[in-house]
């Protein structure tokens, strides 16, 4: 549900109606809607354990975190609705309240990505932003596509805008549109995230890989 739903509107009813049971049903194995939620958001992490596992190690600490975004990314672009809800609630964003002796798999995640910048040599301040930053550029990135506002999108206005506004008044817009009419945000997040781990890769003193 999650693929065409956001989670927050996600419900025991809505579910039963979408599995062809009684909500009651629902209510029997789950318990409440804030356990549905989380059962939902563990999948989810679940799902990128699942995929890192089955992936071959990067001995490179850069080439491993490009691994591990790569998944998170993916992961939120098949389930828009997790994206959606993590931008904006607080509650089961990473850590879970799993039952029935169900790993709890956003913490997992987390420790492995932390785990990961540690044996890299951050600090835990590095680090943490690291963390912080690299959620929103997933999420951000996930959103924009899931809800079609990437500038490609809206190329054709974006032109349109471009030729109408005069390039003397503007020459800022006639320098940027057309450009930002035909942005891949696939490519632009690669190439964020590129900057940002090289720029850390410089703190610790690893030297700068050629772009590839």
């Amino acid at each position: 549900m999650t693929r065409t739903l956001a989670l927050s509107d996600v419900s025991i009813v809505r579910l039963a109606a979408n599995l062809g049971v009684q909500p009651g049903t629902i209510h029997y194995h789950l318990g409440s809607r804030e356990n549905l939620i989380t059962a939902v958001m563990n999948r989810f992490y679940r799902a990128i354990i699942d995929k890192l596992e089955a992936g071959k190690v990067k001995p490179d600490w850069r080439d491993e975190l490009r691994r591990y975004v790569t998944v998170w990314l993916e992961e939120k672009l098949i389930h828009p609705g997790v994206a959606n809800y993590i931008a904006s609630n607080d509650r089961f964003r990473v850590f879970q309240k799993p039952f029935d002796n169900e790993p709890d798999y956003g913490a997992m995640f987390m420790d492995r990505v932390f785990a990961l910048l540690s044996s890299a040599g951050f600090t835990a301040d590095d680090a943490a932003q690291c963390w912080h930053l690299l959620a929103l550029y997933t999420n951000a990135t996930a959103q924009t596509i899931a809800m079609k506002h990437a500038p490609a999108e809206h190329s054709e206005f974006l032109l349109s805008r471009a030729r109408r506004f005069d390039k003397i008044a503007f020459p800022g817009l006639a320098f940027g549109l057309p450009a930002l009419a035909r942005l891949d945000v696939h490519r632009a997040f690669k190439r964020s995230f590129d900057n940002l781990v090289e720029g850390y890769a410089a703190q610790l003193g690893d030297r700068p890989r050629p772009a590839r």
